[in-house]
């Protein structure tokens, strides 16, 4: 599996069957956050609730 930068990572992440074990590196690393079933975020700043706000659409359409 080729690495996967953090940066290159969308705001908002759905976890796949072949994303799993670099979202759970980079949850126990704390450098990800689970807003809900599947769904993750790379921004530890904001409330999720912004997060989801500003990322909706992407969000639905994934």
């Amino acid at each position: 599996m080729p690495k996967i930068s953090l940066e290159d990572l969308p705001e908002v992440i759905v976890s796949s069957s072949s994303s799993t074990k670099i979202i759970s590196r980079y949850l126990k690393e704390g450098k990800l956050r689970k807003l809900a079933s599947r769904l993750y975020t790379r921004n530890l700043k904001d409330t999720p609730e912004l997060i989801i706000k500003r990322n909706l659409w992407p969000i639905v359409g994934l």
